[in-house]
């Protein structure tokens, strides 16, 4: 189990104290199909610490140019002197206590650089990227047993890919790496996959997988074999990975407050 981290669990309580009861179709309806990209934010002490050990894997499928910003991720993590964006403390995520909830409300600590607007390729067809997203999703939620840090390895926070085998082990994050690994591997389009930290009440801190479709953001979640649209999810959204440079991470930016959390689908509480 992972030591909550104050400032996201802060950030999830802001929204819900801004009177963020899931909404129904009116409030999907607001939200935009895409994740909107906001300020600058620290990328999770956990994903910078399995791109130090992991380099290939952190960066799968994407340009070599990208390469340098994961090996300043690697001195970092060494405890060299590192650039804002990894200082002021990574954060850390994972479950904490069943209902749970925030603690008091805070604003996090205002930026003013934004993430640029995402494009979508349109060469490929959104019914085969669809259909190949629901399947990679269903299946390494079948085959990956979901476990905890804790009681995986010992420690609060340790991201990797789950080791093969006939019955891998693995948390959120690593679950979420096996999908966009499997993906990757697979021939889809890495640039349209990006990690995201959410909140999700009653259960804590949680990371999922998005895959960036022509039509808009869909989540490959490891506590559901539903493959919903991000604002069909009952999760508060905190922090996105711009997919093209995976040790850049973004606040959510420019959402209505009642667009943050909505009505869940079927199926939205069961877990892999």
């Amino acid at each position: 189990m992972a030591r909550p981290n104050l400032s996201l669990l802060m950030a999830a309580a802001t929204a819900l104290a801004c009177g963020l009861a899931p909404g129904g179709a009116d409030a999907r309806a607001r939200a935009p199909a895409f994740l909107p990209g906001g300020a600058v934010a620290d990328p999770p002490a956990g994903f910078v610490d399995f791109c130090a050990r992991d380099t290939v894997s952190c960066a799968a499928g994407l340009s070599p140019d990208r390469l340098p910003a994961l090996t300043l991720a690697a001195t970092c993590a060494a405890g060299a002197a590192c650039p804002p964006i990894w200082s002021a403390g990574a954060m850390v995520t994972g479950a904490i206590e069943p209902g749970a909830t925030p603690p008091a409300a805070a604003l996090l600590r205002p930026a003013v650089v934004r993430q640029p607007a995402a494009t979508v390729p349109t060469t490929v067809a959104t019914a085969d990227l669809l259909a190949t997203v629901k399947r990679v999703n269903s299946q390494v939620n079948r085959r990956v047993i979901q476990v905890s840090d804790r009681d995986a390895r010992g420690v609060d926070e340790y991201w990797e890919r789950p080791a093969p085998g006939k019955h891998p082990i693995g948390d959120c994050e690593d679950i979420a790496i096996e999908k966009r690994m499997t993906l990757v591997e697979g021939g889809f389009p890495p640039e349209l996959l990006f990690l995201a930290v959410v909140f999700k009440q009653g259960f804590g801190l949680h990371t999922v997988l998005v895959a960036r479709l022509p039509d808009g953001d869909r989540v490959l979640d490891s506590l559901s074999g539903h493959l919903r649209r991000w604002n069909e999810t009952r999760y508060v959204w905190l922090r996105q990975q711009r997919a093209d440079t995976p040790m850049e991470w973004h606040r959510i930016g420019g959402l209505p407050a009642t667009t943050l959390v909505s009505q869940p689908a079927v199926g939205d509480d069961a877990r892999s």
